[in-house]
């Protein structure tokens, strides 16, 4: 049974489509609500030289699944988690029609879902009324979205760019959703980056920002205090990339999408190192299990599996690949679970529960003709599953398989 959710206060203005795995991130601005601003500083020290941004999927900080190690996969930043409604969940399927979204982050401290829009508006379904509501206007086109550990505040990229003729800027907007209030922290562009794509918190603290590029091109990856905006450069790498993070916060993934080279990293926030291996191949979305020592993503549409269970390795051991394509990829923080969404060239296209460690089907949530979803985003609790579908987003119930 699906359960249609009425779209009152939907965005519209949809505009151009954009490149990578967040879809359709051009679009017009509408006008918005205020909103403070924290002008750019040049950030840290790059040592490239470069202060550009790299673009990410928006599947960062979903939470991630197990690999049979023991644990209950929360977050490890040392401070407090935030308490979490436990009855707030999804009973069936819930479709959520929404123009022009883009991404989503679910919020089980207020037990909604936050989905960005090409409009500018961050659209709130709250899942106990089954209700949708603008939550705040910030007028521009937005792309990825992220939340904090404590479920405070709100990161949400804006794919525009402001070519001051001195100081050229692109922008994050951080909205504190006690309040409701949204400021902008802006950073100085390099030669042709264009707008932010995806931010990743890391810690209540500090995330990871990627950017978008007008053309073809590298740019960097910066790491943002989230507070005054100060910032340091990573590394460099293509525009689009993807980023993921494990469900105890140790390990990062960012994945370099528009590179035939097929590039990935493994960054470690604790002692900042950041290592790369090469896939072969056009990498799209990407997912960290829970304790970091297993990443998934399609490569070149085939779903690769890789295992980091004995430290990095620029080699490492491939533990399963599958001929049929998929397209978004998502670990549960709290079961041995990979949920993968298959897209239909000639089959279904599914959305599928696998075991992740022998990789069997557990079950199935969801199936249609042709295309289904190209995006999951798991609840922080593992209890809800959301994908990006045609017109919308859907919302799922998990399941206890492989708990």
């Amino acid at each position: 049974m699906v359960l249609l959710v009425g779209c009152g206060g939907k965005a519209t203005n949809e505009g151009a489509g954009g490149s990578g795995p967040i879809a359709g991130a051009g679009g017009g601005d509408t006008g918005g609500s205020s909103y403070q601003t924290t002008a750019p500083d040049g950030g840290g020290a790059s040592s490239n030289g470069s202060n550009g941004g790299v673009a990410g999927d928006g599947t960062a900080g979903d939470g991630t699944a197990g690999d049979g190690t023991a644990g209950d996969g929360t977050a490890g930043d040392g401070t407090a988690g935030a308490p979490n409604d436990p009855d707030c969940a999804v009973t069936e399927l819930v479709q959520v029609p929404i123009e022009g979204r883009v991404d989503l982050v679910f919020d089980e401290k207020r037990c909604a879902v936050y989905i960005s829009t090409q409009s500018g508006v961050v659209q709130a379904y709250d899942i106990r009324e089954q209700s949708l509501e603008p939550l705040i206007d910030l007028g521009a086109p937005l792309v990825g979205v992220d939340l904090s550990p404590d479920q405070n505040t709100l990161l949400v990229a804006n794919s525009n760019s402001y070519p001051d003729d001195e100081n050229p800027y692109n922008e994050v907007f951080v909205v504190d959703l006690a309040q409701i209030h949204a400021r902008t922290l802006q950073f100085l562009t390099t030669s042709l980056e264009s707008g932010t794509f995806v931010p990743l918190f890391l810690d209540n603290d500090t995330f990871l920002l990627t950017s978008m590029f007008a053309g073809s091109g590298h740019v960097p990856l910066r790491k943002v205090d989230v507070t005054s905006g100060e910032y340091t450069v990573l590394a460099t790498v293509t525009q689009n990339s993807v980023l993921a993070l494990s469900a105890d916060r140790s390990t990062a993934a960012v994945g370099e999408t528009q590179s035939s080279s097929g590039p990935v990293h493994r960054y470690l926030p604790t002692d900042e190192s950041f290592e790369e291996l090469l896939t072969g191949g056009f990498v799209g979305e990407i997912a960290v299990n829970r304790d970091g020592t297993r990443f998934a993503m399609p490569v070149d549409g085939r779903l690769r599996i890789y295992n980091y269970s004995d430290g990095f390795d620029p080699d490492p051991v491939v533990l399963y690949e599958y001929e049929r394509y998929a397209e978004g990829v998502a670990y549960s923080p709290d079961a041995n679970i990979l949920y993968v969404s298959w897209r239909g060239f000639g089959l279904d296209g599914s959305i599928e529960a696998l075991d992740s460690n022998t990789f069997e089907l557990l079950f199935t949530l969801d199936s249609v003709e042709g295309r289904l979803s190209d995006h999951l985003r798991v609840a922080p609790s593992g209890d809800m599953i959301g994908a990006r579908v045609e017109g919308g987003v859907r919302l799922y119930p998990a399941r206890n398989a492989a708990r």
